[in-house]
């Protein structure tokens, strides 16, 4: 094998030797020179002596850079390495960060939740207050109203003005009268007088603004009676009925259509 590549280095050197020389036959120095330089190269690699040098070299600078070369790469791992750790670690970091903010979620809602029912029992509280308030509104306005504004009212039957009866199915009528004022609900007291003899209570009645009325059963003469009425006076009721009139059945206030409330006995 090292004869080998003697002879062909040698052929090669020759061949470069004869280039060399044409070109200082034709005074191209530079290219001559070389050409030169290639021809002695060959030359010292036909030698053997040179070949075990060229070996030598080769395979320190090879082997260094191979070294070097695995270095770069074990450096190159490490690097690789350690940034797998830190993403790693961004990567717990970015978990644990988000595991907080669903807690800091959960929290939230939990507190839009608690806050919400707070609203609805302050709501609901609130309600209670002004119900309450009504009601101490309302019985304020009966203890200050239940002397000062009693009212009596004396009327004939025959005053078909505030004496309605409405004739229903069998014996039995309404009896409506008109007052003067809104009685207070549940105020009203009626004695009815010549029916049958003296006196005779047709309360409780029922009542609509100013209009109370009340389910009679026999055939008693309505209209040959004098009602007294006794009542408290409702003054926040201004919207009076002027008015009553029927149509078949029907009952109208003020030409709006009434419905009495169903008769729930004595």
């Amino acid at each position: 094998m090292t004869i080998t590549v003697a002879i062909v280095s040698w052929l090669v050197g020759g061949a470069f030797l004869v280039l060399t020389l044409r070109a200082m036959h034709k005074d191209k120095f530079g290219l001559a020179g070389a050409w030169g330089l290639l021809a002695a190269f060959f030359f010292l690699c036909g030698q053997p002596w040179f070949q075990g040098l060229a070996k030598t070299w080769i395979i320190s600078n090879v082997g260094a850079k191979l070294t070097a070369l695995g270095k770069q790469m074990d450096d190159v791992q490490a690097t690789t390495a350690k940034m797998q750790i830190e993403l790693s670690d961004h990567q717990n970091q970015i978990d644990k960060h988000q595991k907080e903010i669903e807690d800091a979620q959960l929290k939230l809602r939990s507190t839009q939740t608690n806050i919400t029912e707070q609203q609805k029992s302050l709501t609901l509280a609130q309600n209670n207050i002004e119900a309450q308030q009504k009601q101490i509104s309302d019985v304020e306005f009966l203890v200050n109203n239940l002397f000062g504004k009693m009212t009596y009212e004396t009327f004939s039957g025959e005053d078909s003005n505030r004496v309605m009866v409405l004739p229903l199915e069998g014996d039995n009528k309404i009896l409506f009268l008109k007052l003067k004022a809104a009685p207070l609900k549940y105020s009203v007291q009626c004695m009815g007088e010549g029916l049958i003899t003296g006196q005779h209570s047709l309360s409780p009645m029922l009542q609509e603004a100013n209009i109370a009325y009340s389910y009679i059963s026999g055939d008693a003469n309505l209209r040959g009676i004098t009602y007294h009425v006794q009542y408290v006076r409702d003054t926040r009721v201004t919207n009076l009925v002027q008015k009553v009139e029927f149509k078949g059945t029907d009952t109208f206030f003020d030409d709006k259509r009434f419905t009495p409330a169903p008769d729930t006995g004595p």
